[in-house]
């Protein structure tokens, strides 16, 4: 079971940088993609992120402006790029 997870988003400088956190109530997705031309023709697995409680954001967060929602009125999901990762604790279920 997904206990908790650590978003490594990159960050855009002509260097290499990265920006770790942990956000409380956030779910991680891995989402398998396909070709829709081809039945059951596996391409890739993208990883996928939502942020359930987004009440602790900052009010003029460019995400509430894209979403047209305000502090804690929806989830905020996104995609990580190729560049991006994520660190994952994982507990064993008995």
């Amino acid at each position: 079971m997904l206990t908790k997870s650590w978003p490594v988003i990159r960050l855009f400088f002509p260097f290499a940088a990265y920006f770790c956190h942990s956000l409380p109530s956030t779910r991680l997705y891995a989402v398998k993609l396909g070709d829709p031309k081809k039945e059951s023709a596996f391409v890739n697995t993208m990883l996928g992120i939502c942020h359930m409680d987004t009440s602790s954001r900052h009010k003029n967060h460019v995400a509430f402006q894209m979403l047209k929602f305000g502090l804690g009125e929806g989830e905020a999901c996104h995609w990580f790029v190729h560049l991006d990762l994520a660190w994952i604790s994982y507990e064993e279920s008995m």
